[in-house]
């Protein structure tokens, strides 16, 4: 009996359930040179093919971020671009893993700065850990993403304003560690 390809594993059903996603990710986590397959699944004409994918792909790249690393790129231009709650948050939560160099980087911080649009309350917050990640080593993009995560706590969901309190938490600890006061706006 011929292998079904994982596209037809995380067909079925509705956006409600992850169906195989974690089974999936765990068999590649162990059969790496299907990650390639994996990660086209995230580009898939369906929905719940694309949100299944996306979950697995974040997970098990928690674990191995380097599998990324060749898909960067895509991952930023194609799948970065989806319109769609459950992949958006899962690239959001991914971009600060992977390695970019300071093209990537740029792209990636501002696909994340239009998540922040979204009107998922998920995709916002996991854009902003990210935007925090990549701010952590970079004071002017501390300093510039500060105010609108201070705007987006205010106006937010209450997942969106612990999410900007931890983020902040992590700013100001740094630039304690550093010496640096707050940058004043």
């Amino acid at each position: 009996m011929p292998q079904s390809t994982i596209a037809e594993r995380l067909l079925g059903g509705d956006r409600r359930t992850l169906g195989a996603a974690d089974a999936v990710s765990a068999e590649v986590l162990r059969h790496n040179e299907r990650f390639a397959e994996l990660f086209e699944a995230m580009l898939h004409e369906e929905p719940v093919v694309r949100m299944r994918a996306s979950d697995a792909v974040e997970k098990l790249t928690r674990a191995r971020p380097d599998l990324l690393v060749p898909f960067r790129k895509r991952l930023i231009d194609e799948v970065g671009i989806i319109d769609q709650h459950e992949v958006r948050w899962h690239v959001a939560q991914m971009l600060s893993r992977v390695r970019l160099d300071p093209k990537e980087r740029s792209r990636a911080i501002a696909l994340l700065e239009r998540y922040l649009e979204d009107e998922s309350a998920i995709v916002i917050a996991s854009a902003m850990s990210s935007l925090g990640d990549f701010a952590m080593e970079d004071w002017q993009l501390r300093r510039r993403v500060t105010p609108t995560i201070e705007k987006l706590m205010k106006g937010g969901s209450p997942a969106v304003e612990a999410r900007g309190k931890k983020i902040l938490a992590r700013f100001a600890a740094v630039e304690k560690a550093r010496g640096l006061q707050r940058p004043s706006r």
